[in-house]
């Protein structure tokens, strides 16, 4: 045949039936990959969920710090500055971390036996391994025990999970009596501290009244006096008198002095008398106030510095003997403790795993990861082209 007369090859419908081809194979991909990133993941959850995992039982109680009325009353003056407040959100934060701590794990475990009570169940996921080492058992129960504070109520919110509803409670009402034992032993070991250090203080102030007491005996010693204060007065009272005397003998002499000869005896008297209590006023006066440290009034001065000394020292000692008694009292009282404002409760039914939460999630991440892995194979695909 010749050449001319052979058929010529239908070149777009060819390529029209290639490129159909190519897309099949896509969506079969597509479709595999589809089955493989997220159907076929999404029925393992789905069987675990619904036919494998063991319901959880979940008890909650409800607590806040209460400061006992005793201590109200020295707290009153920090609640005008704001600490009263700042405190209590302290000793709420202190008690959150306490409860997440080894030490309260250490507790309970001793008590109830966490270690078999959170074994007690078929679900290898989700129940603690027998040979869980001290650090997977603490993540373990932080993930079995939630604390949720709130700082504007001061209320702060327990929940416990365990595979049966008593043991759920039971670790609730442990870690609640266990919690009320660290407030109360954490505000008595601050009292018990302010205790030792008052003690430490009213030592100093003892020795203090002591030294100042001395003081005052040694100065009355040197000096001969037992009270400055009255001497003087006395000294000034007796300077007052013995110049009242003076006037009226002066008057007395210038009334003589006009019937009389200056040289007569009974005006020589009076000059006499006269003479003797100019001396006797100023050596009184110089005794009270006179030149040097030895005047009266400067002692009474120095003794009355002396004195208010010795009585400061003697209040500061009262004051601080008093904060002793207060603070002993407070000691041995239970200052703070845990206010039950819900009990904890059997729980009914299981509040985890929260089943159709974990299936929209997975689905959610699963087709997340899809769409990923799609858009990355489709521009591998075109950088190839």
């Amino acid at each position: 045949m010749p050449a001319a007369d052979l058929p010529t090859p239908n070149l777009s419908g060819l390529r029209a039936r290639l490129t159909a081809g190519v897309a099949h194979v896509q969506r079969y991909s597509r479709f595999r990959a589809f089955v493989w990133i997220v159907v076929l993941p999404m029925l393992l959850v789905a069987a675990y969920l619904w036919g494998y995992s063991s319901d959880r039982y979940v008890s909650e109680s409800r607590i806040a710090v209460r400061q006992a009325e005793g201590a109200q009353g020295a707290g009153a003056g920090l609640g005008l500055l704001g600490l009263s407040g700042m405190r209590s959100m302290e000793d709420m934060h202190f008690l959150e971390q306490h409860i997440y701590s080894i030490d309260m794990l250490e507790t309970i475990d001793a008590k109830l036996g966490l270690r078999d009570l959170w074994m007690a169940s078929p679900d290898l996921i989700s129940r603690l391994k027998p040979d869980a080492s001290r650090e997977e058992f603490l993540d373990y129960y932080r993930s079995r025990v939630h604390v949720a504070a709130d700082n504007s109520t001061g209320i702060i919110t327990l929940q416990t999970e365990a595979f049966d509803p008593n043991a759920a409670r039971q670790i609730n009402q442990a870690i609640l009596s266990a919690s009320d034992r660290f407030i109360n032993e954490l505000s008595n070991r601050v009292a018990r501290e302010q205790v030792a250090f008052i003690e430490t203080e009213l030592d100093n102030a003892r020795q203090r009244v002591e030294a100042t007491r001395a003081k005052v005996l040694n100065y009355q010693n040197e000096n001969k006096v037992l009270d400055p204060a009255r001497q003087a007065e006395m000294k000034a009272r007796l300077a007052a008198e013995l110049e009242t005397r003076l006037s009226e003998l002066q008057a007395e002499l210038n009334s003589s002095l006009s019937y009389l000869q200056p040289k007569a005896p009974p005006i020589l008297a009076l000059k006499a008398r006269i003479g003797a209590l100019t001396k006797q006023v100023a050596k009184e006066k110089a005794e009270l106030s006179g030149e040097g440290r030895q005047r009266l009034n400067q002692v009474a001065a120095d003794y009355q510095a002396l004195s208010l000394n010795a009585e400061f020292a003697t209040d500061l000692y009262r004051t601080t003997l008093s904060s002793l008694e207060r603070a002993r009292v407070d000691a041995t009282m239970k200052l703070k403790s845990l206010a039950l404002i819900v009990r904890p409760h059997l729980p009914e039914e299981p509040e985890r795993p929260r089943r159709l939460y974990l299936m929209i999630t997975w689905l959610l991440g699963l087709l997340t990861a899809f769409g990923l892995i799609t858009l990355i194979k489709a521009t591998i695909d075109d950088h190839r082209e």
